[in-house]
C-alpha cells in the first residue's frame, strides 16, 4: 500500500506541479520533491555506510525511472562521492530531508525559499491560494481551540504567536497578522471559540474561508476521547514520513470515521498537511484539522 501511494505521489507531482527553472539558487519541484522523497525513504532504512546508502539511493533511483525518465541523472547526483559523504554525515544526525537536499543543491536553502518560489515563480491560480489561506486559518484557529484562551488578549498573543510559527510555511506573516489581529475579528473568533463554532466556520465568518464550505461540514458530534488518544499518538510520528507514508496514516485515522467523507478529507490537503508538519512541527495538527480531537 505504502509503495503505490508513493508512485501515485509521484505521478501526481510530474502531472500537477508547475516545472520551475533552476537558476538563482531556486530549483524545480519535481528535482526538490524526488530528492526529499528518496532521502525520506533512506532516513527509515538506517543504512550502516556509505557503501550501504550508495545501494540503497540507487535502488531508488531506478524505481523513480518510468515517472521522471532520467535515472542517470538521479544516479549522477546520488553517486557522487562528496553527495554521499554529505547525504551520509547529514542522516546520522537526523537532519530534515530538506536540509540534506539543500545541502546538495537539489532544493532551496530554506522552507521559506522554496515557499516564495513556488509562489512568485509560479502561475499559482486564485482559487489555490484562497484555498492555502483557508487551510493555514483553520489550522491557527484550530490550535486557538485548543489552548482556551481565556479572554481577547489571550487570543491575541497565541495568533500572534501562530502567526510568526508558520511564517516558514507560509511565508506571508505580515497577512496572517492583519487578518488576526484585527480586532473585530478577534471578538468574532473568540466569541465563535466560546460556543465550540467549527473551525471553518469561524474562518468564513472573518471571510477567510468560502462560505458555501459550511454546508461540507459534518454535523456535531460527540470526540471519541480513545480515537482523539490514538490519533494524537500516530501524529508525533507524521513529521518523519514521506507524503505517501502520511497519506496512508491519514486515511488509516479518517476510515475509524465513518462519518467523514475520508478520500475528501485527508487526501485533498495531503500536501499542504505535509509542508506544514515540517516547517511547523505541530504534531496534533492532523488530528484537530480533522476534526477527530
Amino acid at each position: 500500500m505504502a509503495n503505490y501511494l508513493f508512485l501515485l505521489a509521484v505521478v501526481c507531482l510530474s502531472v500537477l506541479l508547475p516545472t520551475v527553472t533552476a537558476q538563482n539558487g531556486t530549483h524545480g519541484h519535481e528535482l526538490c520533491f524526488v530528492c526529499e522523497t528518496i532521502v525520506n525513504v533512506a532516513k527509515h532504512e538506517h543504512p550502516k555506510d556509505t557503501k550501504d546508502l550508495e545501494k540503497l539511493l540507487e535502488k531508488e533511483c531506478k524505481n523513480i525511472a518510468d515517472f521522471f525518465h532520467d535515472t542517470q541523472g538521479c544516479l549522477k547526483i546520488f553517486k557522487d562521492k562528496n553527495n554521499l559523504q554529505t547525504i551520509f554525515n547529514l542522516l546520522q544526525n537526523d537532519t530534515h530531508s530538506r536540509q540534506i537536499c539543500a545541502a546538495i543543491n537539489q532544493c532551496p536553502a530554506s522552507l521559506r525559499q522554496a515557499r516564495s518560489a513556488e509562489f512568485e515563480d509560479a502561475d499559482i491560480p486564485e482559487e489555490k491560494a484562497s484555498h492555502e489561506y483557508c487551510f493555514v486559518c483553520e489550522t491557527i484557529v484550530n490550535v486557538a481551540k485548543h489552548e482556551h484562551p481565556k479572554n481577547t488578549k489571550d487570543l491575541e498573543k497565541l495568533l500572534e504567536k501562530e502567526c510568526k510559527n508558520i511564517a516558514d510555511f507560509f511565508h506571508d506573516t505580515k497577512k496572517c497578522l492583519e487578518v488576526f489581529k484585527n480586532g473585530t475579528n478577534l471578538q468574532m473568533i473568540f466569541n465563535l471559540i466560546q460556543n465550540d463554532t467549527h473551525s471553518r466556520q469561524i474562518c468564513a465568518a472573518i471571510d477567510v474561508c468560502d462560505r458555501q464550505f459550511e454546508d461540507a461540514i459534518v454535523a456535531e458530534r460527540e470526540v471519541d476521547a480513545s480515537l482523539c488518544a490514538k490519533c494524537k499518538s500516530a501524529a508525533k510520528d507524521f513529521k518523519h514520513l514521506s507524503k505517501s507514508g502520511l497519506s496512508e496514516e491519514l486515511l488509516g485515522l479518517c476510515s475509524a470515521l465513518p462519518v467523514m467523507d475520508c478520500s475528501g478529507t485527508a487526501v485533498v490537503d495531503i500536501d499542504l498537511l505535509y509542508d506544514f508538519y515540517q516547517a511547523v512541527g505541530h504534531s496534533d495538527a492532523a488530528c484537530y484539522h480533522l476534526d477527530i480531537c
